[in-house]
């Protein structure tokens, strides 16, 4: 019965471990997310920046561009 209850006890920690071990790989995966995303809507600003000096006297394709 006692061996019973520590092969649960350990059951339990091996499981939390995986848990917060999956947090802990989650925030780190949202983080690099996070920071692409920031990356790709720079380049965008830039993008939409030069776009609109390009293409200063034909707004018909910054339009197209939906700028």
């Amino acid at each position: 019965m006692l061996q019973a209850g520590k092969l649960e006890t350990d059951q339990m920690e091996t499981l939390d471990y995986s848990q917060e071990k999956e947090k802990g790989d989650t925030q780190q995966v949202k983080r690099f997310r996070d920071e692409k995303l920031k990356a790709a809507e720079s380049w965008y600003a830039d993008y939409k920046q030069v776009a609109r000096i390009v293409l200063k006297d034909t707004p018909e394709y910054l339009e197209k561009l939906g700028i």
